[in-house]
């Protein structure tokens, strides 16, 4: 009897007198699972395990993670977290983690409890270990939680990225953001925008410490935050803290530019908000401009049109800066991004817009000060110049400021008239732009003057009200009517993002300039396209009046669709979804006219390396063929289909 007594005394003191965590709960809510529990005091940390079976005990178990005391608890805004739309704040002796499930399927979960280096091993039904599992599920886009409504009609969301696939030791893997809209309308445009340095999120008013989101007439606006400064990208896998040097064999991650998309994807996929997909655009001033370009060169496909402010078009001017060699590494160190290619070449817009000149670079409306001297005149010159060169659009306003983002209502509102998936001109060497210091001598310029803004064209968002003047993207033919509010124009133009028109390279085809009043041809001629399937109509009159450009196949267009003309809802020749897309995407032939047997897909990483090939028939084509990337990184890939003699390419994006 006394044996028994001592043994049901050890056991009482096993689990009553060390601290074992209690309460434990594991709650899965659009996406995320949020597992919470109550901490004991004198712990210092807690050990999380997950198993699809009930956990008696761990041994044998691997630990999931393990948190530390106060993780409720956010220091940068001082604040606990809230776990569920409008809920109440977690006390301060609730433990949490955030978990990100990949699959679908019901888990257990436990927690022990870790003092001076010492686990409590010691598991209790109901209270430190799940009676009954969670049912998890994936979601391509979990939610954030919805936490307080701020000042003018700011929302404030928080959002966990994936714990697992986070560079801890630079930033916690949660953060706020900021919504505003002070609108009534349905279907409204989105402009996620970026700070500058030093420059927190713009708007009325302060919120957790932090000025956010303003609100704007006409479309919806989310601010985020880069809290170090880094330039919205990210930091090196191994970084430990300040005073790390990145390490010769370190990968230099896109931890924030993930934020950016993942909070912007939660945001198009939440009902509480009427966006348009079609117009998601990105802007930012100053490191926020230079953010911009970056990121999107890089996911090309999400944004309707991008506006970066005062920007820099690449990292590569910092790199000799000591607190830069903190967070990328020096030149000479050749770290690389998770894709393999060196990071002063990947955070280069111009390299990827060189190197991935298959992608559909979104059009680029730039709004600078000529007196300032960071991003100086002669840094935009250079992202101007490449965008020509590139036969990219891009429109540009420059005031007579320094460094500080200029009022420029008319770049404003030319953003809202692209629409992704819409196809729009790309004007270059136009003769009309004013001096930005093109015109022979590079150190002088016009205080303020604009490029390509003056010429009008119209869009399925913007009518000019000139006769017969839709904008036609068709399987037989393209017409983009325009017209100059400066005499005697003349420009270049390449038709971008085109959808149905079928652009194959080497092919020709016949352009004709047809005055809107007349209706009498002004020019005409054969043009080739490009290597990349381009066209570009050289020295192209634009009256005031208004000019027609009409292109045609020179001969039989392949794959024709009688009677096809229309300016809205256009689906590309080669169709991926999602994009971003993890670990499955669907690649679909949208014209069934086009289908061949024994067609040849190849899909290649961003460095070239050919990672999948296999062959398709007319009925996988139309059906859709499937591509699991589940054993490759995250990153851009090219999907490119050959059909007999054409080629078409699509862009696409893991995204981990």
């Amino acid at each position: 009897m006394r044996m028994v007594c001592i043994a049901a005394a050890v056991l009482f003191c096993y689990f009553y007198c060390f601290p074992i965590p209690s309460d434990l709960k594991a709650e899965f809510r659009k996406g995320k699972t949020f597992i919470t529990f109550t901490e004991e005091s004198g712990t210092q940390g807690y050990r999380i395990y997950r198993s699809l079976s009930q956990i008696t005990t761990i041994s044998g178990l691997t630990p999931l993670v393990t948190v530390n005391q106060g993780s409720s608890y956010d220091s940068r805004y001082d604040f606990y977290h809230i776990i569920q739309d409008s809920g109440t704040p977690l006390s301060a002796t609730t433990g949490l983690f955030v978990y990100t499930p990949k699959s679908q399927q019901p888990v257990y979960y436990a927690v022990t409890s870790v003092t001076d280096a010492v686990e409590d091993t010691g598991i209790l039904e109901g209270q430190n270990a799940l009676s009954t599992p969670v049912a998890e599920e994936y979601w391509q886009w979990p939610h954030g939680v919805f936490r307080a409504r701020g000042a003018d009609s700011q929302n404030f969301y928080y959002y966990w990225m994936d714990y697992f696939d986070w560079g801890h030791g630079y930033d916690y893997y949660g953060d706020l953001f900021s919504v505003c809209n002070i609108n009534t309308g349905q279907n409204l445009p989105l402009v996620v925008y970026l700070h500058g340095a030093g420059n927190l999120p713009p708007g009325p008013g302060t919120d957790y410490g932090l000025p956010w989101a303003a609100g704007r007439q006409g479309y919806i606006n989310m601010a985020l935050v880069d809290h170090g400064d880094i330039w919205w990208y990210g930091w090196s896998n191994n970084y430990t803290g300040d005073g790390y040097l990145p390490q010769t064999g370190d990968t230099i991650v896109n931890y924030l530019e993930m934020r950016i998309i993942y909070y912007t994807q939660y945001l198009m996929h939440h009902g509480r908000y009427s966006i348009d997909t079609s117009r998601v655009y990105l802007s930012g001033g100053s490191m926020g401009g230079t953010g911009t370009n970056i990121v999107s060169s890089h996911y090309p496909d999400m944004w309707a049109g991008i506006y970066p402010k005062i920007p820099e078009a690449a990292f590569t001017r910092y790199a000799s800066i000591p607190f830069w060699d903190q967070i990328y590494g020096t030149e000479a160190q050749h770290l690389t991004a998770r894709n393999g290619i060196y990071i002063y070449d990947w955070t280069n817009s111009f390299w990827v817009m060189d190197n991935f000149s298959e992608y559909n670079f979104p059009p680029c409306v730039i709004a600078h000060g000529s007196k300032d001297g960071l991003m100086t005149m002669n840094d935009v010159r250079g992202i101007y110049q490449h965008y020509a060169e590139c036969r990219r659009g891009v429109w540009g306003g420059w005031y007579n400021v320094g460094h500080t983002v200029p009022t420029a209502p008319t770049l404003d509102s030319l953003l809202f008239r692209f629409k992704r998936g819409e196809m729009h001109p790309a004007f270059s060497n136009t003769t009309q732009d004013d001096n930005y210091g093109q015109k022979g001598d590079t150190n002088a310029w016009d205080s303020t003057g604009f490029m390509n803004t003056y010429i009008d064209w119209t869009s399925s968002l913007h009518d000019m009200g000139l006769p017969d003047d839709d904008l036609i993207d068709c399987a037989d033919s393209i017409s983009i009517t325009m017209k100059s509010t400066r005499p005697n124009t003349v420009t270049d133009i390449t038709p971008r993002r085109v959808q149905n028109f079928v652009l194959t390279n080497g092919a020709a085809y016949t352009w004709k300039n047809v005055d809107v009043v007349s209706g009498n041809n002004v020019a005409s001629g054969i043009v080739i396209a490009d290597e990349h399937g381009a066209i570009t109509i050289d020295s192209f009159s634009v009256s005031g009046t208004g000019n027609k450009l009409i292109i045609t196949c020179s001969g039989d267009c392949p794959a024709v669709l009688a009677g096809s003309r229309r300016s809205k809802g256009l689906d590309g020749v080669l169709s991926v979804s999602p994009n971003p897309f993890n670990p499955d995407v669907r690649i679909v032939l949208t014209n069934s006219q086009l289908a061949v047997d024994n067609a040849v897909m190849t899909i290649y990483a961003a460095n070239g390396t050919l990672v999948h090939r296999e062959t398709a028939g007319k009925e996988q084509l139309i059906t859709g063929v499937f591509w699991n990337a589940a054993d490759f990184p995250s990153g851009m890939y090219i999907v490119r289909l050959q059909l007999a003699h054409r080629t078409f390419n699509k862009t696409v994006i893991l995204l981990k």
